[in-house]
């Protein structure tokens, strides 16, 4: 009975280990798409500034 019992752990551990490396993918999978969502936001804010300059300048005119 112990044996079955050691078997038993064993396989809720691994178990376990698949689902933390399967939510470690998926965090790691977050990560970058924030990565690129705040470069995106950069590029947009970056833009805004650039169109706002140009009003500005146009406006002087």
């Amino acid at each position: 009975m112990p044996e079955n019992n050691c078997e038993q752990c064993i396989k809720k551990v691994n178990e376990i280990n698949s689902r933390v490396a399967k939510l470690m993918t998926t965090n790691k999978e977050l990560e970058q798409r924030i990565a690129l969502y705040k470069d995106l936001l950069k590029q947009k804010n970056k833009v805004i500034e650039e169109k706002t300059d140009l009003i500005a300048r146009l406006m002087e005119v």
